[in-house]
């Protein structure tokens, strides 16, 4: 069973999502400040950094928004559409794209693209043709459509649907555009937690909420629950899998270290309780999945290697990228398993996400992440 919690607190909301009672998302929703992630506006044209390829857009309220404009020649006090592609961390300026995309869960549509193009994540080559050639049927005046992995066993007029719906908005951001002056927004950023449904996946069973009203325009089963996350101890799950080390359910364990450049992650089957001498193939086929639901958990991005324990064939190497590749399916975020390295680890790479869990974050001030504790001079000396 798939649950979606979702609790508004003083400090904010947050959502998690549960399979079977086990954590594998967790999001602090109110962390996104200042300007959301695909908000649409009309702004207009600042600072021309010509030796970055770049200038700044002015935003309402004061704002900025850092555009690349590499291939075009924009002037100070032109208008423009843009998107936010990234939202602004600290002092940094929001990411900003001309290339307007407006997702749904089927299909995203590119209002100023060129062609249809289909989601890597359908692999399958009669699959992919059959959704490119449904696309290239959708009625639009303009821009290409990029059919997502949800559509693969989607019903084609549910798919329709959304289309005409994602066209239509665009009708309505170009009428707004033609007839305001810049800076304004356009189009408002989609609700979080209907982004994260949108992006699922999952197919979610029921929401758990404290906020009943707000969520109603979700048309899923709700259920109130004065605290979402005590009731089905959340705080507990996170403090156990944002550890340096994460148990699994055999005895085994993760050891997971972020580094600047990538994370990597040693399998130890020190406690192991599933064999002899452990079963091997078991605990390598036990550690894919979790490893596939701690990245997904905790926002790991960029390159990942993992160090399974030691593999005496072909035949079971390739049985554990095969659970580590079918794992890592359900998430939302694109990965890549590149396959064992020439040193025995399994190479991969995951997007990176918008936000990280504080594993992610947080260096000891004291051993800057080395595990040993510098000596005092005087130490030194005694």
């Amino acid at each position: 069973m798939n649950q979606l919690l979702f609790e508004q607190g003083p400090q904010g909301a947050a959502a998690a999502l549960l399979k079977d009672n086990h954590l594998v998302e967790y999001l602090p929703l109110g962390s996104e400040e200042g300007i959301p992630t695909e908000s649409v506006y009309l702004g207009q044209v600042g600072r021309v950094m010509k030796p970055l390829g770049a200038c700044f857009v002015a935003l309402p309220g004061r704002q900025e928004g850092f555009l690349p404009c590499k291939q075009t020649k924009l002037q100070p006090g032109d208008r423009v559409l843009v998107q936010v592609k990234r939202p602004g961390v600290g002092s940094k300026t929001p990411h900003m794209t001309r290339d307007i995309a407006l997702s749904g869960r089927t299909l995203v549509y590119l209002p100023l693209g060129q062609g249809d193009k289909v989601s890597a994540r359908v692999e399958e080559k009669n699959d992919r043709q059959r959704l490119k050639t449904f696309a290239a049927a959708i009625p639009r005046q303009e821009g290409g459509f990029i059919m997502r992995h949800m559509s693969l066993h989607a019903e084609e007029p549910a798919i329709l649907q959304e289309a005409q719906s994602l066209v239509a908005q665009w009708e309505t951001l170009k009428e707004k555009a033609a007839r305001l002056s810049p800076p304004v927004l356009l189009r408002e950023a989609p609700h979080p937690l209907y982004r994260l449904l949108r992006d699922l996946q999952e197919q979610v069973d029921e929401v758990v909420t404290n906020d009943m009203d707000s969520l109603a325009f979700l048309g899923l089963p709700l259920r109130y629950a004065a605290s979402p996350m005590a009731l089905y101890n959340v705080q507990e799950k996170l403090r156990k899998v944002l550890r340096r080390k994460v148990f699994l359910p055999s005895g085994a364990s993760l050891m997971i270290d972020p580094c600047e450049a990538m994370t990597v992650i040693d399998v130890n089957s020190e406690k192991c309780t599933i064999g002899s001498h452990c079963g091997k193939t078991q605990v390598n086929l036990e550690a894919a999945e979790g490893i596939a639901r701690l990245l997904r958990l905790r926002g790991v991005g960029g390159i990942v290697l993992i160090d399974f324990i030691d593999m005496d064939t072909k035949e079971e190497r390739e049985q554990v990228l095969a659970a580590l590749s079918a794992h890592l399916k359900w998430d939302r975020v694109k990965t890549t398993v590149q396959g064992f390295t020439a040193l025995g680890f399994v190479e991969m790479t995951r997007k990176r996400a918008e936000e990280t869990l504080p594993a992610q974050k947080g260096i000891c001030p004291y051993c800057q992440g080395s595990g040993i504790k510098p000596l005092k001079e005087e130490d030194m000396h005694a």
